[in-house]
């Protein structure tokens, strides 16, 4: 069953890579000519031995499923501390009250669990998608960089 799942999320991933892929492939087609105008016969071969950015399609594919995979209990982790952090504060202001911030802490730390593991999955895929467009394997596609 968890085979099937993975299998058919890593299946998901790279259908739904392809389109971007493609595009910015296309995108980065017509950046490449305007950056190497004064060198016009270097430009012709770099395109057709690049392959229209074929293997950068299967690197953002495999990051974009590695980022799932990895990056998303990251993600989950940093924004249930974010999320109790956030709610303690809320309850209590600005005090270093330690008799006011313990009992606000442990009313938070439920609420901070369930509403980070849902905004940890949320972030965690939106981070995984577009850091691996950006810079694959790069720590924006593993929930690493800046939340």
């Amino acid at each position: 069953m968890t085979r099937a799942i993975g299998g058919f999320a890593l299946a998901l991933a790279v259908l739904l890579t392809t389109n971007a892929g493609f595009a910015l492939a296309a995108d980065g087609d017509s950046a490449k000519p305007e950056s190497k105008t004064e060198s016009k016969p270097e430009s012709k071969p770099a395109k057709s031995s690049g392959g229209g950015g074929g293997g950068n399609f299967f690197a953002r594919g495999a990051s974009l499923a590695a980022g799932l995979v990895f990056g998303t209990p990251i993600s989950i982790v940093r924004r249930t501390g974010e999320e109790i952090v956030q709610g303690t504060k809320d309850l209590c202001g600005d005090t270093d009250n330690w008799f006011i911030m313990v009992p606000a802490g442990a009313l938070t730390v439920p609420f901070g669990c369930v509403s980070g593991a849902a905004s940890g999955v949320v972030h965690g895929a939106k981070n995984a998608w577009t850091g691996s467009a950006d810079e694959p394997f790069g720590k924006d596609a593993f929930s690493l960089g800046e939340m």
